[in-house]
């Protein structure tokens, strides 16, 4: 999907190979939590490759990141898009042993080009406060900080 990454739908398969990905406990600096099991990821795997939520008026996008020619995943996006298009909100993880590459920037620019062209009216993501990185991936995906906060994270909004 980008010139270094493939970026392909979830399926259930992947929760083996993603539990590396949650391995390191810096992954949970800013969310919180605690690195899942296999089994903690199949379940929530097989919630999310429904594609939607229970009532239908959320599509759920969800995406495992690889470097092109590779097999081991590392990171995830997603996208959660109201069924009439008048908003999304996207969100990237990249394991800590590949950060600092502009893996998620690349990952979450294709995500937000492709949600525009699919004519979604607002893009938005939800970044700590102090989440620097994740600041700069929002960023050099084209979205702008808001005065809003979700949960005490700034809504960044193209």
């Amino acid at each position: 999907m980008t010139d270094r990454l493939a970026l392909t739908p979830l399926t259930v398969d992947d929760a083996d190979g993603m539990v590396a990905v949650y391995a390191d406990e810096r992954m949970y600096t800013y969310t919180g939590g605690t690195p899942p099991t296999a089994d903690e990821l199949r379940q929530r795997y097989d919630r999310l490759v429904g594609g939607w939520n229970h009532d239908r008026s959320e599509q759920w996008c969800n995406w495992i990141v690889r470097v092109s020619g590779r097999s081991e995943p590392i990171g995830a996006m997603q996208a959660t898009i109201a069924d009439d298009l008048a908003w999304a909100s996207v969100a990237w993880e990249i394991a800590v042993g590949h950060q600092g590459n502009r893996y998620a920037s690349e990952a979450a620019r294709a995500i937000v080009d492709w949600l525009m062209v699919a004519g979604v009216a607002r893009i938005t993501a939800a970044v700590h406060p102090d989440h620097r990185a994740s600041a700069n991936v929002a960023r050099m995906a084209g979205l702008s900080p808001t005065s809003e906060l979700d949960d005490g994270e700034v809504v960044w909004e193209r």
